[in-house]
């Protein structure tokens, strides 16, 4: 099944969904250790509220049977050998434009306002992430974690260096971003067991969408919003993270490449190959791509009115 993440003229781009080909959007699951009770967020000078998570291991691909699994989701079992510092939400308009100068952010879609201090930056490519994130990291007096960063888009990434051993604020894995999310459940959405409880979590294709956009493949639920979401106005997860599940989808380092069902430790995607990935499905998505598990991809220029991020540090 192929779908094209790109706009169609007169109406919203179509929210990442499975697929095969680059440029358009793929699908994952896993199941894992239990969770601990959510741990205190911290944060330096930049105010970025980050939550310390621990190293664990956990099961990551999607269970056959479940609903929107993908091809590629064979599960794995996965170790993730050091802890990690989670941003809480993901990055604000406000903390985007103060760091960078401006806020990149598409006004409006459908007459949908998508402008606020409040609500997740978007309409960013995986380029602009990696240059917010070393950003992030000079202003919180931290190394920064990427190099080669200023030949990001000439060079599809190819430039781009990742220093492991930085401090700095980066793009988290695919696999650190599902365990994160996942936060010791099962369970198929970032904090919720079933489509019906979904919108008590997520931002998306709801109801409140719908009667916008009636055309719109949607959700059978509804979460009150239309548009954009205030960062951390839904539940969070086990761990206290918020929006793990809709409202923009968020970057994470990796390069697209289906993987196999063999044991890894702390892995960080092809080493070539075309498109990275993202992860957590959006404001217009439906419930299969808001799973934990989705996989979504375009190339690094990539930008859309549901991309955005969320940055993780090292933990002690």
């Amino acid at each position: 099944m192929t779908l094209q993440p790109f706009a169609r003229p007169g109406r919203a781009p179509r929210a990442p969904r499975p697929a095969a080909p680059l440029g358009a959007l793929a699908l994952l699951v896993g199941a894992l250790p239990a969770a601990a009770a959510p741990a205190k967020p911290t944060a330096g000078a930049s105010g970025y509220a980050l939550v310390p998570i621990p190293a664990g291991r956990f099961t990551m691909g999607a269970p056959v049977g479940e609903p929107g699994r993908a091809d590629d989701e064979a599960q794995r079992p996965t170790t993730l050998s050091t802890p990690l510092l989670v941003g809480r939400t993901e990055v604000t308009q406000a903390l985007w434009s103060r760091v960078m100068g401006g806020n990149p952010s598409t006004p409006e879609m459908e007459a949908v306002p998508l402008l606020g201090a409040d609500l997740p930056v978007h309409s960013v490519s995986w380029c602009d992430a990696l240059e917010f994130a070393n950003r992030l990291s000079a202003l919180d007096g931290l190394p920064p974690a990427y190099s080669g960063v200023e030949g990001c888009l000439d060079s599809a990434g190819a430039s781009v260096a990742w220093d492991r051993a930085s401090p700095g604020y980066r793009l988290p894995t695919e696999a650190e971003w599902e365990y994160a999310a996942r936060a010791g459940s099962p369970d198929p959405f970032a904090g919720a067991a079933s489509v019906a409880a979904l919108c008590k979590v997520a931002n998306v294709a709801d109801a409140t969408m719908k009667k916008r956009l009636p055309d719109w493949p949607g959700v059978d639920c509804d979460d009150k919003v239309l548009g954009l979401a205030p960062v951390g106005r839904f539940a969070p997860n086990a761990w206290g993270l918020h929006d793990m599940s809709g409202n923009v989808w968020e970057w994470v380092w990796d390069r697209y490449a289906p993987y196999g069902a063999a044991e890894a430790t702390d892995p960080a995607g092809a080493e070539g190959g075309k498109g990275r990935l993202m992860r957590g499905g959006g404001w217009f998505s439906e419930a299969e791509t808001a799973r934990v598990a989705a996989r979504g991809r375009a190339d690094e220029s990539y930008s859309n009115a549901d991309v955005g991020l969320r940055l993780v540090r090292k933990g002690g």
